[in-house]
């Protein structure tokens, strides 16, 4: 699962931002010719509105892998949600409801994270983080987002790697670099990455893209 975010034209400032541009722009072109990929496999839409939200998300969703990684932590994800959770039914509401990461998720940090590949202990720790933030952010007056988190320590650092990849960089996240599941992402990523450049490198990006997505 991915989500990519943009700035709505409600913010006047919005449309001078490239990455605003990019990810706007290329919204209109998929709606405009998305009927002509089927996406059995996938969930693909936008969350949110020009009219009425500052920011955009575009969500992704491999079903099958949805699947697997909820399975594998269910009961985590049941302790968080307090319920029982359907998975068909999760998936259709990240199909049909209009903020499923809210209404499905609670917009909770920890499962989100595990939903992106982050790992869960690099999620739990994340969230740990950003609840102490929000604690401080209460209570405390700061100069600058820096002394803020230089006050509550930093163990996580936000790459698996630590130079650019000359054609494909390795996801970019909150990290704590000596834990194995870490050491584990990163082989992982590393081996995902060697076998997206066999199967794109030097063919045609829409062929490809045709047959993944059926």
């Amino acid at each position: 699962m991915g989500t990519a975010c943009y700035t709505s034209s409600l913010i006047p400032e919005a449309d001078s931002v490239p990455i605003n541009q990019v990810l706007k722009e290329g919204w209109k072109t998929w709606s405009k010719y998305q009927r002509y990929f089927p996406k059995k496999k996938m969930i693909f839409r936008i969350i949110g509105s020009e009219e009425n939200d500052c920011t955009i998300k575009i969500l992704l969703i491999h079903k099958e892998h949805f699947r697997n990684i909820v399975f594998k932590h269910q009961k985590l994800f049941e302790s968080v949600l307090g319920q029982k959770i359907d998975i068909t039914k999760m998936l259709k509401s990240f199909e049909h409801d209009e903020d499923p990461i809210r209404t499905v998720l609670k917009n909770n940090h920890l499962l989100l994270g595990i939903l992106y590949g982050f790992g869960v202990h690099n999620s739990q720790r994340f969230l740990a983080r950003w609840e102490e933030v929000e604690k401080l952010r209460s209570c405390h007056k700061f100069r600058s987002q820096r002394e803020m988190y230089e006050s509550i320590g930093n163990e996580l650092t936000s790459t698996l790697e630590n130079e650019n990849h000359p054609i494909l960089n390795l996801p970019v996240f909150s990290v704590d670099p000596l834990d194995e599941e870490t050491r584990e992402l990163r082989i992982q990523y590393e081996r995902e990455r060697e076998d997206i450049l066999k199967k794109w490198t030097g063919r045609d990006l829409l062929e490809i893209a045709m047959k993944e997505w059926k």
